[in-house]
């Protein structure tokens, strides 16, 4: 019984400790748009570029994801080669499984290298 009721005075306790630190930043902004448009006007987007490099961006960052992903695939591989314990079902699949995720890696820095060669050959910095 007392247990339970200091576990929920501690937990009110804690809980009106950690908001009552929280400072309040509540401060009136008399024209928001003007401040947006003054930060528009006076950033360095070049909009011939915009396009190409949202595309490049994105197409890098997919190949990044699937890159890290066949990262984890080959640790995975080693992981299930170093336990497979002499089985040999278990050894060929790790096996399978790194050789495998070692030709990934290769196609996607491949990839990476390509897309940024074609992104650079169609849309070139003047």
């Amino acid at each position: 019984m007392y247990k339970k009721t200091n576990k929920i005075i501690i937990t009110i306790g804690l809980i009106l400790l950690t908001t009552a630190c929280l400072p309040v930043y509540a401060e009136e902004t008399p024209n928001i748009q003007e401040e947006l448009d003054y930060v528009g006007q006076h950033t360095s987007i070049e909009s011939e570029r915009d396009l190409p490099e949202f595309v490049g961006r994105l197409i890098k960052w997919a190949i990044g994801i699937v890159g890290v992903m066949l990262i984890a695939f080959l640790i995975y591989g080693g992981f299930s080669y170093a336990t497979s314990a002499g089985n040999e079902e278990k050894l060929g699949t790790a096996k399978k499984i790194i050789v495998y995720a070692i030709i990934g890696v290769v196609i996607i820095g491949l990839a990476y290298v390509l897309t940024g060669y074609v992104i650079d050959m169609l849309f070139p910095l003047e």
